[in-house]
């Protein structure tokens, strides 16, 4: 599944995913059903491109209107860098 970048909180399966650096503890409460979830502060959540097509709200990057996945961008970046060479 492609990795995206965590703009801001996203809670997904039960795990609540936020963007690096955020400073939180292990588990906050579930904004579904208010028990405690999982925290994930990795900055990168995997989602299919079905998935994240439901993420137009700035939780995770977009190019053109469609979900950026980290790997799409890495790929634009190599080819910058391929023809600037």
């Amino acid at each position: 599944m492609p990795s995206y970048k965590v703009l801001r909180p996203i809670e997904h399966n039960n795990v609540l995913y936020v963007p690096s650096g955020f400073e939180a503890p292990e588990k906050l409460p579930s904004a579904a059903h208010g028990g405690l979830v999982p925290v994930n502060a990795s900055g990168v959540i995997e989602l299919s491109e079905r998935e994240a097509a439901e993420f137009v709200l700035g939780q995770i990057p977009l190019l053109d209107g469609k979900p950026d996945s980290l790997e799409a961008a890495k790929k634009r970046e190599a080819e910058a860098a391929k023809k600037k060479k």
